[in-house]
């Protein structure tokens, strides 16, 4: 369907519920697929990357994290510092900061996600 937008976003969450974690301590994200015409969404999977606050804030730890979400257009957390902000940036992947249910965090997705070109 022509006007059915997906996204993958990251999401940091510890209870599967709410977007509750810092993006720097988070060992592992949801990964969910959205609809962007509906607002559906589904947990894809879940995947463990390399949370910078303790494996050490060096460029190859942001360049692991990153990679570990290359497929993802959106990562979202409750907090995220300027460095790993513009580190994702500058590969593509938009963040945004939240704290709350999953169900408003997609509506912000929805929000600020373009919609291609018919």
């Amino acid at each position: 369907m022509a006007d059915k937008y997906k996204y993958r976003a990251a999401l940091a969450t510890s209870d599967g519920k709410n977007i509750d974690l810092h993006f720097g301590k988070c060992a592992r994200f949801t990964i969910a697929d959205i609809d962007g015409a509906t607002g559906s969404w589904r947990v894809a999977e879940e995947r463990s990357t390399f949370p910078l606050c303790e494996a050490g804030d060096s460029d190859e730890t942001m360049d692991a994290a990153a990679k570990a979400l290359s497929d993802c257009r959106f990562v979202v957390v409750s907090r995220i510092g300027r460095w790993p902000f513009a580190a994702l940036y500058a590969k593509g992947i938009e963040s945004i900061e939240f704290r709350g249910p999953i169900e408003e965090a997609i509506k912000k997705i929805r929000g600020s996600a373009p919609h291609p070109a018919k």
